[in-house]
């Protein structure tokens, strides 16, 4: 929710006629190269990501704190992304870079980097692997969200039964997942999910 302290006269407004927008800050998948992923990292209140969330917030009368940032491919579409300076007990154990479908119900994918120093920022080779994968999920190429292995589509799997019993195992949450990991794995993990 949006602390009354930050409400504008047009969040006030807005909220009274029952408007709500959800806002979104769009960077262009070629130009990560040149931002440090800590001005983007979820956590860092600084970041220039966090700074612009909360300006946007209360002028949209947006009242989450869900994920707004966004990258675009070279087709225009729009893919949620969320990048992480993961922790074990304190010690920083690098980058986590998730990407999913505009609304978050895919995993499209998650790359890892090694933490060097705040001012990282992924390289050519990093970039173009996203957007290999993006440019992939666009095509509706989907890889298992554990192993990587490219998978059937939905579009796939509606065409092809038979190829969805083969291939594709099952879905947790946005995560899907190849025959081999949902048998080995994540059908146990799904199937303790109450899902309250």
């Amino acid at each position: 929710m949006i602390p009354e302290e930050e409400k504008t006269a047009l969040t006030k407004e807005l909220n009274e006629k029952g408007v709500f927008f959800t806002p979104s800050i769009e960077i262009r998948i070629d130009r990560l190269d040149n931002i440090p992923l800590m001005e983007l990292e979820t956590n860092n209140e600084n970041g220039i990501y966090n700074r612009v969330r909360k300006v946007l917030k209360p002028i949209v009368n947006y009242g989450w704190d869900n994920n707004i940032l966004r990258i675009t491919n070279i087709y225009g579409d729009e893919f949620s992304i969320h990048v992480y300076l993961g922790k074990n007990k304190g010690i920083i154990s690098g980058w986590e870079i998730t990407i999913w479908d505009y609304k978050g119900t895919k995993t499209v994918g998650v790359w890892y980097k090694t933490y060097a120093a705040d001012d990282d920022k992924l390289n050519i080779n990093e970039i173009r692997s996203i957007k290999t994968r993006l440019e992939e999920f666009t095509l509706h190429i989907l890889h298992c969200s554990d192993c990587q292995t490219t998978m059937p589509s939905d579009r796939g799997i509606a065409f092809n039964p038979e190829y969805h019993k083969e291939y594709y195992g099952g879905q947790y949450f946005a995560g899907h997942y190849c025959k081999k990991c949902w048998e080995v794995k994540w059908r146990a993990i799904e199937s303790r999910e109450n899902y309250d």
